[in-house]
Formats: structure tokens, C-alpha cells, sequence
């Protein structure tokens, strides 16, 4: 008569099938972790890198947000790395910080000057307006031939020392009715930007009386026409699709 056979092993072999089954999803699990520390290791090192280049560069404490991301790159094209940034005792004030193979950059400078100019602006246009309208300021200085270190210059002194060679755009939505009115307010900011010596866009976004979005865009070459009154505002007025 055959021997039964014995089931005592059966529940020892569903073990040890389930320790190799959670043994192979920990090893699969270490080794992907081991490749994303190797990937990203670089990036946290330029983490590091991009902190002490602001750090020497504007003598403060500086917080670089995150692990930095590769943009514009592509078939034999390196791009660079990106993150954002803030000085340690003001978060608000967040820039970019950029570094390729060969050099790091920022934008705190920028971001810095145009801060103190969208207050310093106010008055001048609550003067034009009767109201402080929804503006924005954005100085660019990546036309200056050194980099600016700390201390910064105040945007005053900078303007009056390089407003012809830093990029300076003022952009308006107002919504006032009637494309005359609209064109007396850019007229009047085209005047003080002019006084200013500065290289300045205007771009000034508004609605005609009849609803229709139209916008007013005065490039640096034409400001000093359009304030002298040499240049017909018109040409410039058109339907704006934003």
C-alpha cells in the first residue's frame, strides 16, 4: 500500500515563498533608492554651491528652495540647473539662482531693485491716476558689465548712474473709460520716465468705453519722442487679446 504523503512542509515552503517575495521588493526597493541618491547627488551639491555663491556674492544668509532642476537642455545642448531662492530673513523676496558647468547666476539683484521701485513709484502714480492703479516694476541689470556684490546700491542711485543701461519696464492695467483719457495717463508717465533718463518700456493695458481690451506699448526708442509730443501716441494704441 503507497505512503500518504506528508503535508508538514507545505506551510514552510508558502514561507519561504513570501520572505523571498518581500526579500526581492526590499533589494529592488534598496537599489532603486541607491540610483536616485546617485542621480540627485549632484543636484544637492549644487544646492550647496549655489548657497555660498549668494552668500558671498550679497554677504547674507540665503535659502535655496528644493533640489535644483535641469532646464533648457537637450540633444548636445547641457542647459543649466534652476531653483528658487530667498534671503534667509526675507522669504517673500524669492528669485532664481542658475548654474551651468561653467558659471552661477542669479536674479536677487533684480528682484531686489524692482521691489524698492514699485514703492518708490506710487506716489507718481496715484498723482497721475488719483488712484494707485495694478502696476507692475521690473528692473533688469544683466546690461551692466560687472556684477553688482553687497553692498547693493539703493534703485535711486542705480537709476541715476545706469538708467540707460538697465532694462526698466512699468506695465499698467487700468480701466478707465475712453481711449483719450488713457492716452493723456501714458503721456504723463512717458514724461516722467523721460526726466529720469531712463531706458524704459511702457506697456499700459486698459478698456475703452465701449468694452474692448486694448493695450498702449511704448518701446525705450520712442519714450523721449512721446513725452517731447514728437511721436502720435496713436500709432501705438491697439486691441490687445490679454
Amino acid at each position: 500500500m503507497p505512503r500518504a504523503r506528508s503535508t508538514q512542509k507545505q506551510p514552510l515552503s508558502k514561507t519561504l515563498k513570501v520572505l523571498q517575495i518581500i526579500a526581492t521588493v526590499i533589494i529592488t526597493l534598496a537599489i532603486s533608492a541607491v540610483v536616485y541618491v546617485l542621480f540627485n547627488l549632484d543636484k544637492y551639491t549644487v544646492q550647496g554651491q549655489m548657497e555660498r555663491y549668494l552668500e558671498e556674492r550679497y554677504d547674507k544668509d540665503f535659502v535655496v528652495v528644493g533640489i535644483p532642476q535641469r532646464k533648457a537642455s537637450g540633444f548636445a545642448v547641457e542647459g543649466y540647473l534652476e531653483a528658487k531662492a530667498y534671503p534667509a530673513d526675507d522669504p517673500t523676496l524669492e528669485f532664481e539662482v542658475r548654474k551651468s558647468s561653467k558659471s552661477i547666476w542669479d536674479t536677487y539683484d533684480n528682484e531686489y531693485w524692482s521691489r524698492q521701485e514699485t514703492e518708490r513709484i506710487k506716489p507718481v502714480l496715484n498723482k497721475v491716476f488719483g488712484v494707485i492703479p495694478e502696476y507692475e516694476v521690473e528692473i533688469g541689470a544683466g546690461m551692466i558689465k560687472e556684477p553688482m556684490h553687497a553692498p547693493l546700491p539703493d534703485v535711486d542711485d542705480l537709476l541715476a548712474q545706469y538708467g540707460k543701461t538697465v532694462g526698466y519696464t512699468l506695465t499698467i492695467h487700468h480701466h478707465a473709460n475712453g481711449r483719450t483719457n488713457n492716452q493723456y495717463y501714458v503721456k504723463a508717465l512717458a514724461r516722467h520716465l523721460y526726466k529720469r533718463g531712463l531706458r524704459a518700456t511702457l506697456i499700459y493695458y486698459y478698456q475703452s468705453d465701449k468694452g474692448e481690451k486694448r493695450r498702449i506699448i511704448i518701446g525705450d526708442n520712442s519714450i523721449e519722442g512721446v513725452a517731447l509730443g514728437s511721436i502720435d501716441i496713436s500709432r501705438f494704441d491697439e486691441k490687445s487679446h490679454k
